[in-house]
């Protein structure tokens, strides 16, 4: 038996050879009789399980249970508002602000727009220019 097959059956079945199958048990304590490593890893597995059979579970805070209930019926309450907001009615009750606001933003720019295009040209070259800045906006 190789020591990485002796860790392997260490993780599987323990570190109690008794409980081991007959022939994983010869094979390992042959191992055993001749590797320093292989009894490391058997001492380390005993006082490992040892641990852990003296330890005691760890108990939750008192409330625990509630407080997640009651943040997954939050969390939960929070999804259906975001999908009520998303929804065709949810932006129908947002839409006046909506078109207020584009209408502004095309206005703003709109005006942006001409100022620039009338300050740079000539009275007589105004109409013809503003013409042809409309056109290319709309290609």
């Amino acid at each position: 038996m190789q020591i990485e097959a002796f860790e392997d059956a260490l993780d599987e079945h323990g570190s109690d050879l008794a409980g081991w199958p007959p022939e994983l048990k010869l094979a390992a304590q042959r191992l055993l009789a001749e590797s320093a490593e292989a009894r490391d890893a058997l001492a380390f597995a005993q006082q490992l399980e040892a641990r852990l059979r003296g330890s005691t579970p760890d108990r939750a805070p008192a409330g625990l249970a509630d407080r997640i209930v009651g943040e997954a019926s939050a969390d939960r309450q929070r999804q259906r508002e975001k999908r009520r907001m998303t929804t065709p009615a949810g932006w129908r009750k947002r839409l006046p602000e909506l078109s207020i606001a584009a209408v502004l933003a095309i206005s703003f720019a709109g005006g942006v727009l001409a100022s620039g295009a009338l300050n740079r040209v000539g009275e007589s070259d105004r109409s013809s220019y503003v013409s042809g800045l409309y056109a290319d906006l709309a290609w």
